[in-house]
């Protein structure tokens, strides 16, 4: 067998030679002629081939170039691509030029037909471009810029685009604006219309004129008259309700008085939101006398009880406009109370000071009412972006020039330990301070405290830290009070956004994505700002363009919406979701307990060096926050995720604060060592 297969190749080895001897002999004509033949010779030969034959042809062609391509040598590999192009040069250069236009037409056919069976599903596509990879071998790719503009969604578009584009959902639309529309891309009152059509549904009238008051109020709706016109029997019907109830005789059906007092309770409600007379929003004006307004808002003021007013805390910021009834109520009071006031900026108990003297008519400071601002200066002072420690300090309210005109009150008691005689609370409460005054002595090299294991639970790792805060959540989630006294504090965000979608992946169900619609406030910014840049963004206090959500998730509030009942930094429970609306049940504040609806709000970032909105639902998960947004929280059981150490001043204080015993705090921290910032300038 061995001399017979060395026979055969020195046979093959042999024809080789003498084919290549009798070709390099040939003239043009006699290489034209052989070509001819050898190319009528394949198409008669394909010509009689089945689907499967040809098939098999081209792998079985493929798998013996694959293999004597990968024998070749680079030597060897070089001359023939060097004979290759030789040859091909020389057979076309003996064409005429019909010879030549017939080959153009049958290479473009075949390219034609490659790209028609093996891209049939991207036409019309679009597909991420990526600088790294070579596309010369996909020619039925068209790489161009993405350089026109849709006018409806400011998205950026090729201006080849086909209607494949135009398909959403397996219906060609007429338009790109149809398109952008069922897509959810347009910021229109077709928005607000599905909003509250699908809060309709719920049949809470007074829940849904909440949720209108919030639309006229914030959302700034084009026509106003229109969703009161479509909407106004189900924002009444309450009110013929209890017509019905109390004239059981009568057959009555919706009346122009009703629609007024539906009016007058919208009107009230957006007055308390800081917006505007219905009459202003080319509504209908309510016909009602010209004090009811100041009435009710002095009557909700001054009717209270004294053992109810830690219930009630005030949200809600003056306006300069002196005819509402929160300015009477400035003008009348007495006392004004502000709690967690380290946080604030000087100059807003700046600007409150201007405000008082104006409406009161009275130039001494506040506007000669007491104010009383509580707070603790070893917690967290006003956030300044991309600021050091001496923005901080000059934007504490101790760097005002009304400071000196405070006068400070010291509380030196425990109350938990004197009331309840908890001697490890006593004890917790001393490592606290010596945290909040910096009295921990630090490392001189790496500036890290040791947190002490009788101060609180020491984790080893992130996982353990969530099963220790939230165990058994699959089931426990359900429970309100459970799920609402307990989280996971961290310095920065992208540990508590990491930490919220771990949590709610154990959460039963599917969760639903809503994305934000971004829009760039100056048109002529829209190509340096695209839209896929803008969704890219998640500023500070902004909810993210993609945001996941389940049925039973905790969500935070990121925006007043109705204080006192919906304020920034409200706890939520979600109930219901809805492609353009939210119902969730409250679980602190006042309000606690009760339903409401939230829609999609406009939201401008304060800290990007340009403008743009974006229409979002205002709200985070929160079984996990950062430490900033965690200070006034009062919790049962909080965990502290300090994989990366605090950053800023009393960040560690305010973390552990956050609970009453050491023995419901949970801490992770590498070695058990951490940074604690704290700026004693601050505490002076």
């Amino acid at each position: 067998m061995p001399v017979k297969k060395r026979a055969s190749l020195g046979r093959s080895t042999s024809a080789a030679r003498r084919m290549a001897a009798t070709r390099a002999a040939e003239d043009s004509e006699d290489t034209r002629i052989r070509l001819d033949g050898q190319r009528a010779r394949q198409a008669a030969s394909r010509a009689a081939e089945d689907s499967e034959d040809t098939r098999t042809r081209l792998d079985g062609q493929r798998a013996r170039q694959a293999a004597s391509i990968a024998a070749e040598s680079p030597e060897r590999r070089q001359g023939r691509r060097e004979e290759d192009r030789a040859r091909h040069a020389a057979t076309r250069g003996a064409e005429d030029p019909i010879q030549r236009r017939t080959r153009s037409e049958d290479q473009r056919r075949r390219q034609a037909a490659s790209r028609a069976a093996q891209w049939t599903f991207m036409e019309g596509e679009a597909f991420r471009y990526d600088p790294a990879n070579n596309y010369d071998s996909h020619p039925q790719l068209y790489i161009g810029q993405m350089s026109a503009v849709c006018p409806y969604c400011n998205a950026l578009k090729w201006h080849a685009e086909t209607r494949a584009l135009r398909t959403v959902n397996g219906q060609i639309c007429a338009t790109f604006r149809e398109a952008c529309q069922l897509h959810g891309l347009l910021e229109d009152d077709q928005q607000w219309d599905a909003t509250m059509s699908e809060a309709a549904a719920a049949q809470s009238p007074a829940r849904l004129r909440n949720l209108f008051a919030l639309i006229l109020a914030v959302c700034g709706p084009s026509n106003p008259k229109q969703l009161w016109e479509s909407y106004k029997e189900s924002l009444t019907e309450d009110i013929l309700r209890n017509a019905r109830r109390r004239n059981p005789g009568m057959n009555l059906d919706y009346t122009p008085d009703m629609f007024n007092q539906a009016l007058i309770i919208i009107e009230n409600k957006v007055l308390e939101m800081g917006g505007k007379e219905l009459e202003k929003l080319e509504l209908p004006t309510p016909q009602r006398n010209s004090g009811d307004r100041l009435n009710s808002a002095m009557l909700r003021e001054t009717s209270y009880d004294v053992k109810e007013l830690d219930a009630y805390i005030t949200a809600n910021e003056p306006l300069i406009t002196k005819g509402t009834g929160e300015v009477k109520v400035l003008q009348e009071c007495e006392l004004i109370a502000w709690d967690e006031c380290t946080m604030a900026h000087r100059y807003a108990l700046e600007a409150l000071n201007h405000t008082l003297q104006d409406l009161r008519n009275n130039g001494k400071n506040m506007g000669g009412v007491v104010v009383l601002i509580a707070g603790d200066f070893r917690q967290t002072l006003p956030v300044i972006p991309k600021g050091t420690m001496a923005d901080e300090l000059k934007a504490c309210l101790k760097s005002s020039y009304l400071w000196r005109h405070v006068a400070s009150l010291k509380l030196s008691s425990n109350m938990r330990v004197h009331l309840q005689g908890d001697v490890s609370a006593g004890r917790f409460a001393e490592q606290l301070l010596a945290i909040g005054n910096g009295k921990i002595p630090a490392d001189p090299v790496s500036g890290l405290i040791n947190i002490s294991d009788n101060f609180c639970n020491i984790v080893e790792s992130v996982e353990e830290l969530k099963n220790k805060v939230f165990p058994n959540i699959q089931t426990q989630y359900k429970d309100h009070k459970w799920l609402c006294e307990r989280a996971i504090l961290a310095p920065k965000n992208v540990n508590v956004n990491a930490i919220n979608l771990q949590i709610q992946q154990q959460l039963p169900g599917e969760a639903i994505s809503y994305k934000s619609i971004d829009t760039v406030k100056d048109i002529d910014m829209v190509v340096q700002y695209p839209t896929e840049f803008l969704n890219s963004l998640e500023p500070s206090g902004m909810p993210p363009h993609n945001l996941r959500l389940k049925i039973g998730s905790s969500i935070m509030l990121l925006r007043n919406l109705d204080a006192p009942r919906l304020c920034n930094g409200t706890r939520l429970c979600v109930k219901t979701l809805m492609p353009h609306v939210i119902e969730a049940t409250i679980m602190t504040g006042c309000a606690k307990g009760e339903d409401v609806f939230i829609p999609k709000i406009p939201l401008l970032p304060s800290d990007i060096p340009f403008q743009f909105t974006r229409l979002q639902f205002p709200v985070r998960l929160a079984f996990a926050m950062s430490i900033n947004k965690a200070q006034g929280q009062s919790l049962k059981v909080a965990g502290v995720n300090l994989e990366t150490p605090c950053f800023s001043h009393g960040q560690l204080y305010v973390a552990c604060s956050r609970v009453g015993t050491g023995e419901n705090l949970y801490v992770f921290a590498p070695d058990g060592k951490t940074k604690n910032i704290v700026y004693k300038t601050a505490l002076q």
